[in-house]
């Protein structure tokens, strides 16, 4: 079912042709139009055809057509309309111009066409129906419809329907406000065309597309839609009819055009300049039934901005709000029946020199009747609305105050531009309760509660107990006595009337004996006897829920023997009464209890915080046993303190007793053990390295399950005994404790003073050379007396303190002494004998002309000195290079790295002449000898070196005397055996050397 009042939403936004441009279509005139009628009597109406001309084309037609049939009867009739004699609204001769045009600003209506103007001419017709049918439609067709952006059509089609087989004397809705107003491109802006029906029916308002005929059309050519221009977002019947798209909707593929079906008002920012054609179907309810529906088809237009100078106005609602209430999340007002209510509202341009004028529709608005509307401020750039109204009971629900502005400052072009603004108001019955009712104890019944919101529910004095919810519409309640229950409409406190109240009623129900609630324990039998108040001639039935541990389930008397816990449920009827009466008897068993205090071990001197859970139906005792060893803060609590008397083990019990049961008991053991008393030696003074057996005593002595534990342990044996063994390596503060289980403790604490041993003082390790003597020395804080060892060898004295030792090999010498506290003290010294230093030199070495030789000792010298360094290369190195002029004897000396020395000598002989010979076998390819060449000492000049095999084929010659054979001829390998060879050479002192000889080749 539709809502109710909806006033038709007809933001009418069309920008008008760029700039205000003459149309260049003359043959097209239809701006618009739409189709109402009035109910003369039983079957009789009169139509109205509202056409809205264009002044920029063609004239009006002199008689239109209307065109009829019904679903019951496809026939199609139709009937001639005339021009309506007489005066159109409000008040005008017929054709009258409704160009909101500011007056002295001439329109195409008077021959100026910079301005858009539009006739509206009424034409009429009686029409009497053969027949009553649910749906008639009523239609008339136009065959010069304008030009739009947003739609492609011909013809101008417009229909009007109609149910008169369920309202034969309706009358159509009509529209109060005139169409066709100017918006400008990119302002956001709303309209409402402020559809209104005479016979207070609801209404509800919805775009649809414009319909067209086939061109030529007659009543016989069926309607269609008009088909719709390409653009993007796609031009739509729910957000989008005419393009509304704006940056922030293109992304959604969505306009900016809202429609309010209830109201009929309509926002939107166009965005197209340009003549746009937009189409508002009303569809009328009553009793949630449709019978009827009208449509406005017209064309509109949208300036553009550089033409519109022009500020939309703002309202603000809610203002002085007497006797009725401003829901701002619903954005409506809220009163009651029967009840004044008073609020106002303000509309308000920025525009400093704006002339506002404001209108409404509670004059013409039947839901509205009674309502009045005081303006101040008219023709300001701000105006006050306050409305006074006392609605009756049968205008509850929401009604449409709907606001019309029309801003007539006219700045040039000289236009009136017009908004619509709508304010919801809704009208609260007083609030009821259904209903009032009579039930049997224990029955269910819903309550409902209308006309207000935000219900709280009560019973009569405060209470909620039987109600099923409190803050509900609708709740379940469930009474067992008459009650009156409360409903209160928190939300619309502002109602005289906003609370009711209904009473539920019991009906009699049998009478007998309540069952009363047992206590009992696990094995015992209860007893139970309804004593039923019986009448004459009445048969009375009785059944027990559950039938659990009793003898019957049906008696009026009847035995229990529960094992658990038992609620019986018992409902009694008799044969004269639909209602039933209802008990119920419960069993309790004792639970019995639990002592949740584990069993302990506690030092003598503590207490316990004993802790037992049970059932509050028992009475408690606590007691010890062994009797009377324990005192207890309050034997009967559940929680006492126990303070025990004595030491050693007890039983800690709890009884608990009641009435015709027997005592349960339990307990949990208690162990008190001794605080152990610990005794150790006195502080004591031992030399370093002595041990001493430690000593502790603990008591009470009779307690055998101590455990000992003596820290620190490290110099320790057997340090959890009382009798450890202690090495003394350094001071310590030595502590026994003793602990029971319980971790009862004892502790006793003695200090050992160690004194040192370390007092004898040696000189360091000490290295010598062979042959050499160290030198020892020793000193001693308080020393006493001192020796060396038996094994001491080669030292001058075994009792010195500074003795002097020659060993021939490394040796550790000790030494031992005592001080004056007869603490002993051993040391030791060692003496490394170094290696002896070692160097070896050829007696002598031959030096032949034009070369050097090289000295080059053996040993284990790390550091030489040459002496005298006439001659040689370097005097700091082992191996010098010499070259003396003269024969030399050189002197070294050498150092080990330990630093022994050791010296030895090399004569040079400087020879006259050099040395030139050959040898007299090689292998060729092996080494030094595998080359045949001239051997010489000095330097020596070659002047010829030649070899021949045994047949005196020459194999080798050449004067380098660095050359030699490689047992090859012409490349190739010469056969093993014996060669000869010939020399000739001079020395450097010009001796002559020729030589003839074998050479043996190996292979």
């Amino acid at each position: 079912m539709r809502k109710h009042i909806s006033i038709l939403l007809s933001c009418l936004a069309v920008v008008f042709l760029s700039l205000f441009n003459t149309k260049e279509a003359k043959a097209s005139h239809a701006a618009g139009g739409e189709i109402v009628y009035e109910w003369i009597s039983d079957s009789t109406y009169r139509f109205f055809f509202k056409f809205y001309r264009d002044c920029g084309g063609i004239d009006k037609p002199p008689a239109q057509t209307l065109c009829y049939f019904s679903s019951c009867d496809p026939t199609v009739q139709q009937a001639p309309m005339s021009l309506w004699p007489g005066q159109i609204p409000p008040g005008v001769a017929n054709g009258e111009a409704v160009t909101l045009g500011c007056s002295g600003s001439s329109t195409e209506c008077d021959g100026n066409a910079s301005i858009p103007g539009v006739q509206e001419w009424w034409y009429y017709c009686v029409v009497t129906l053969s027949h009553k049918c649910n749906f008639w439609t009523f239609s008339t067709v136009i065959s010069a419809r304008n030009g739009s952006n947003n739609i492609t059509c011909s013809d101008f089609y417009v229909e009007t329907t109609f149910n008169n087989l369920f309202a034969q004397g309706n009358s159509s809705p009509y529209f109060d406000q005139k169409p066709i107003p100017y918006t400008c491109k990119d302002m956001p802006y709303s309209f409402n065309n402020q559809a209104i029906d005479p016979n207070g029916d609801s209404l509800w308002s919805e775009t649809v597309n414009p319909l067209t005929t086939n061109t030529g059309g007659g009543c016989t050519n069926a309607a269609f839609p008009c088909s719709l221009a390409a653009a993007t977002p796609a031009i739509n019947m729910i957000n989008n009819p005419f393009q509304t798209a704006t940056a922030a909707t293109i992304p959604l593929g969505i306009g900016t055009y809202n429609l309010n079906g209830n109201s009929g008002q309509m926002s939107f920012t166009a965005t197209d300049a340009g003549p746009q054609t937009l189409a508002i179907r009303v569809k009328e309810y009553r009793n949630g039934i449709l019978i009827g529906s009208i449509v406005r088809d017209v064309q509109v237009q949208v300036l553009d901005p550089t033409l519109c100078n022009y500020t939309p106005s703002q309202l603000n609602n809610g203002i002085n709000v007497d006797s009725a209430a401003w829901n701002p999340l619903a954005n409506q007002i809220e009163a009651c029946i029967n009840q004044k209510m008073n609020f106002c509202f303000d509309l308000a341009t920025t525009d400093p020199v704006g002339r506002l004028v404001v209108s409404d529709n509670s004059r013409t608005s039947v839901p509205l009747t009674g309502m009045t509307v005081t303006y101040t401020g008219q023709k300001t750039k701000s105006v006050r609305g306050c409305v006074s109204w006392t609605p009756t009971p049968s205008q509850t629900g929401l009604k449409n105050l709907i606001i019309g502005v029309k801003d007539s400052t006219c700045h040039p072009p000289g236009i009136v531009f017009q908004q619509s603004f709508t304010i919801p108001i809704f009208i609260f019955a007083g609030i009821k309760i259904y209903k009032d009712t009579a039930i049997c104890p224990g029955d269910k019944v819903q309550l409902v509660a209308t006309n207000g919101s935000n219900f709280q529910w009560q019973e009569l004095g405060g209470t909620t107990s039987t109600l099923s919810c409190t803050n509900c519409t609708a709740p379940t309640v469930t009474p067992f006595a008459t009650t009156t229950y409360i409903a209160e409409s928190k939300g619309t406190t502002f109602c005289k009337h906003n609370k009711d109240t209904v009473e539920v009623t019991m009906l009699p129900v049998p009478e007998h004996d309540n069952m009363p609630d047992v206590i009992t324990c696990p094995g015992n039998i209860v007893n139970y006897d309804l004593n039923i108040k019986k009448q004459p001639g009445v048969t009375y039935t009785v059944t027990w829920t559950p039938a659990t541990y009793l003898t019957s389930a049906t008696a009026e008397t009847n035995t229990s023997t529960p094992l658990n816990d038992v609620e019986y449920h018992i409902v009694v009827s008799a044969s004269n009464n639909r209602c039933k009466s209802f008990d119920t008897a419960r069993i309790n068993l004792l639970d019995g209890f639990k002592i949740e205090t584990p069993d302990l071990a506690i030092c003598e001197g503590q207490t316990v915080d004993a802790k037992a859970t049970g059932d509050a139906n028992y009475t408690y005792n606590w007691s010890t046993d062994p009797p009377a060893t324990a005192d207890f803060t309050d034997p009967a609590a559940l929680d006492p303190t126990v303070t025990p008397k004595a030491r050693g083990k007890m039983k800690v019990i709890l009884t608990a007793s009641r009435a015709g049961c027997k005592d349960s008991v339990a307990a949990f053991d208690l162990d008190v053990q001794p605080v152990p008393t610990v005794v150790v030696n006195d502080d004591q003074t031992i030399c370093y390295g002595d041990t001493m057996t430690l000593t502790g005593i603990v008591t009470p002595a009779d307690y055998d399950k101590y455990t000992y534990q003596w820290t620190p342990s490290a110099a320790l044996t057997k340090p959890n005994s009382t009798k450890p063994l202690f090495s003394a390596f350094q001071d310590a503060t030595l502590k026994l404790i003793a602990s029971t289980p319980a971790g009862c403790k004892g502790e006793d604490s003695m200090k050992i003073d160690v004194l040192p041993a370390d007092f004898l003082l040696v000189s360091a390790d000490t290295a010598i050379c062979p042959g050499e003597e160290a030198h020892v020395r020793v000193t001693g804080l308080d020393l006493d007396t001192f020796w060396w060892d038996e094994g001491s060898h080669h030292m001058n004295s075994r009792f010195s303190l500074n003795p002097i030792i020659r060993p021939v090999v490394s040796k550790t010498y000790m030494i031992y002494g005592l001080d004056k506290n007869g603490c002993k003290d051993t040391q030791k010294v060692h003496v490394e004998v170094k290696p002896a230093a070692v160097v070896f030199l050829p007696d002598t070495l031959k030096l032949f002309p034009g070369e050097s030789v090289k000295i080059n000792p053996s040993g284990n010298a790390l550091h030489y000195s040459w002496f005298p360094p006439v001659g040689l290369s370097r005097a700091d190195i082992a191996d010098p290079l010499a070259k003396p002029t003269v024969n030399t004897r050189y002197f070294v000396t050498a150092r080990t790295e330990a630093g022994c020395e050791t010296r030895d000598s090399v004569n040079v002989m400087v020879m006259k002449d050099a040395f030139i010979d050959l040898p007299n076998a090689f292998a060729p390819g092996r080494g030094s000898n595998g080359v045949f060449k001239v051997i010489h000492l000095g330097n020596a000049k070659l002047t010829k070196f030649t070899v021949f095999n045994r047949w005196g084929v020459k194999m080798f010659e050449t004067a380098d005397i660095s050359q030699g054979w490689d047992g090859t001829l012409n490349g190739q390998p010469q056969p093993m055996g014996v060669y000869m060879y010939t020399i000739e050479a001079e020395t450097s002192a010009g001796t002559k050397v020729n030589k003839q000889g074998n050479v043996t080749m190996i292979r």
